[in-house]
């Protein structure tokens, strides 16, 4: 039983469910916060999490082997992947809802191997193009009806694709750039430098005048912290160190599939914890959106 539990494929599991948990979590800190000051929020206490473990495992701050142009690309990748990427993707949760953001979060595989391509050059293969073409299916079955957006809002709900699209998109370019880097850095202190670029552009969108009394709020304690802290918590932390410790154990094509699995956990936890009922399109549009993932990742 104890090597289960520490085995890389259950560690990957583990990790998909987590990150399912933190999103269910995040949309309820939704309720509480704007995108802007939620995502500077967790952002800001995940980085001293990450600090204080780094101080824990006596990291250097800066490594020998890493350059000032290299922490830079890690800087620009927190900015676009943590700093707005993570701000999109929870303006679009509040749209969509948990569920329907299940389906968008589908892109990211597709996204990365695109972005692979002109960056790190590598090829092109006809399971990209089709899990490309499932995933817009999948998407539009699931978001859209003969009269037209699925729901009461449709302007919202289009904001919502649209905001979940370029959250994908942004996740996966910041994770292709900081590649070579992160190939041969330490996990943590690579986590700790992205989440302080995050911090940085999030800090200067949080300063300007309409989200400045928010954000001073949000860091008071208040009862949206029960909901914030413990999406924090798991999402931008424990979720984390278990993906990390997962893929170090697991080969990356497995991890990843596994990894995946948020993509069902989300809609489940979706329907018992927000009362989101989801159609039967929608199951179907994520079956289809998870097969595509599958596609690209074996």
């Amino acid at each position: 039983m104890t090597a289960l539990l520490a085995s890389g494929p259950f560690l990957c599991i583990l990790c998909a469910f987590l990150w399912a948990v933190a999103v269910i979590l995040f949309r309820l800190a939704g309720e509480h916060y704007s995108p802007v000051v939620l995502c500077l929020f967790k952002s800001v206490v995940g980085l001293a999490l990450f600090a204080i473990t780094m101080l824990v495992l006596g990291l250097s701050w800066w490594p020998d082997q890493i350059s000032a142009g290299e922490i830079g690309v890690l800087f620009v990748s927190g900015i676009l992947g943590v700093g707005l990427a993570d701000t999109l993707f929870f303006a679009s949760l509040n749209r969509l809802g948990a569920g329907r953001t299940a389906l968008i979060d589908c892109l990211y595989s597709p996204f990365v191997l695109l972005f692979s391509v002109p960056y790190l050059g590598e090829p092109v293969g006809p399971a990209l193009v089709a899990a490309i073409v499932l995933m817009a299916g999948a998407i539009a079955l699931g978001t859209w009806q003969s009269g037209g957006i699925a729901g009461p809002s449709g302007p919202s709900l289009r904001k919502g694709i649209v905001y979940g699209v370029l959250a994908m998109m942004l996740m996966a370019l910041a994770i292709v750039i900081a590649k070579p880097v992160i190939t041969k850095s330490h996990p943590v202190w690579v986590t700790t430098v992205r989440l302080a670029g995050g911090v940085a552009i999030l800090l200067f969108q949080g300063l300007r005048s309409s989200y400045r009394a928010e954000v001073l709020r949000s860091f008071v304690p208040s009862p949206g912290w029960r909901i914030a802290i413990p999406a924090t918590l798991v999402g931008n932390y424990i979720s984390i160190i278990v993906w990390v410790e997962g893929i170090r154990l697991t080969p990356v094509a497995i991890a990843s599939v596994l990894n995946q699995m948020s993509t069902l956990f989300v809609p489940v936890l979706a329907a018992v914890f927000l009362r989101e009922q989801l159609g039967r399109r929608q199951w179907v549009a994520l079956v289809i959106g998870f097969l595509a993932a599958l596609l690209v990742l074996v």
